[in-house]
């Protein structure tokens, strides 16, 4: 007879602190322990690992695997004795590597099911892995490896962009094991490390100042654009430029956003149609791309321009004295409008869909558009007249 039961020992954990998940075997009148390789950040109902534990279905996929896997070896060698059965669950559990198929081709797979910036991304990750081992498979990376590539990566990158690499590489394998290309998962024991980020939004103060600051006349251009990405509700840079005249209709911009393909309809107020009118487009609805060809080269000039906005300019000489706001970018668009209008107690669910982010508290992404248009619609105005009041 046969039984197996899963077992957790708060005195038994791993180097990041969570508990060692392992196999209690009962076989033939005797027991013993298998290790499974994976870990919990507490107790497991089932098969299922803790909500905040950190890729819990991918964990849950390799237990329910080693747990059929085990069942099949106990089932075929029933008259063996426990010590005899032993190596054959551990070998198991941790069968022999096998060639797979090679990480950067999983990678730039992965990354055709893609749209956008994200496919760029993820080459950028399959240059890297390709830079740092090129034979490298699904088979053969396990946590020694990833802290490898980890550690060669740091040497000329920061922390959080390591980390989105990292992160890329994970989810290329949570996709291969639910498409049956492996059962290796090397995260389980493996932590992606980060650091904070800096906020990147400006207070409602800073937000007038900017929009009515007397900056250099080639920088009016930026500081204009960047205050109408706010006017409408943090819009991406990219998504913007490539508007066209079509994309603006009975009052409203829809478009469909080039990161994550989601359609968004956004009402125009008075104050983003003044400025859509001082910079009207040719072929776009704005002027830049009309100018300039590629519109990385303009995010370029606008971001340099935002950082230098406060200080002076002097024919052939470096700008002087300090900047407004030295670290300020486009992005900071998205993330103030969603910091004022949490100030100003607008609903988490309704910022949430103006911003097209998940629902607090639920697993799916709605489309804003199918919520409220007109919740969404108020909430941009509001947050519009917080900053034009005085």
């Amino acid at each position: 007879m046969s039984n197996i039961a899963i077992f957790t020992s708060e005195k038994r954990r791993d180097k990041d602190g969570g508990m060692k998940v392992f196999l209690r075997i009962s076989h033939n009148g005797d027991r013993f322990l298998a290790a499974t390789g994976l870990s919990t950040t507490g107790g497991l109902q089932g098969t299922m690992f803790p909500r905040d534990d950190r890729n819990r279905n991918a964990k849950r996929r390799r237990l329910d695997e080693i747990l059929t896997a085990v069942e099949d070896v106990l089932i075929a060698n029933a008259r063996l004795t426990a010590a005899q059965v032993k190596p054959l669950v551990q070998q198991a559990i941790n069968p022999a590597r096998k060639t797979g198929q090679k990480l950067t081709h999983a990678i730039e797979a992965f990354a055709a099911q893609k749209s956008g910036r994200t496919v760029g991304l993820y080459k950028q990750t399959a240059k890297r892995v390709s830079e740092f081992d090129q034979s490298a498979d699904l088979e053969s990376v396990d946590a020694g490896w990833l802290k490898s590539f980890e550690q060669k990566c740091s040497a000329t990158m920061r922390v959080n962009t390591v980390a989105i690499h990292l992160r890329n590489i994970r989810a290329v394998f949570n996709w291969a094991i639910d498409e049956g290309k492996t059962r290796n998962y090397p995260f389980a024991r493996f932590r992606i490390r980060h650091e904070k980020t800096r906020k990147r939004s400006l207070s409602v103060e800073e937000l007038r100042l900017l929009r009515d600051y007397p900056c250099e006349e080639f920088q009016k251009p930026y500081r204009d654009i960047f205050m109408l990405m706010f006017y409408l509700m943090g819009i991406n840079a990219a998504d913007l430029l490539h508007l066209t005249k079509k994309s603006l209709r009975g009052g409203r911009i829809e478009y469909t956003r080039a990161k994550t393909g989601k359609l968004y309809s956004i009402k125009v107020e008075p104050e983003a149609m003044e400025i859509i009118e001082r910079y009207k487009g040719e072929k776009w609805l704005l002027s830049p791309l009309d100018r300039v060809g590629n519109h990385l080269n303009w995010l370029h000039r606008m971001n340099d321009a935002l950082k230098n906005i406060g200080k002076k300019y002097r024919s052939g000489r470096k700008p002087e004295g300090e900047a407004l706001f030295p670290d300020l970018s486009s992005y900071w668009s998205r993330h103030t409008w969603g910091t004022l209008a949490a100030e100003i107690d607008t609903p988490i669910d309704v910022i949430a869909h103006a911003l097209g982010h998940s629902i607090p508290g639920l697993d799916v992404t709605s489309i804003y558009i199918r919520f409220n248009e007109k919740k969404v619609d108020a909430a941009n105005r509001a947050v519009i007249d917080f900053v034009n009041r005085k």
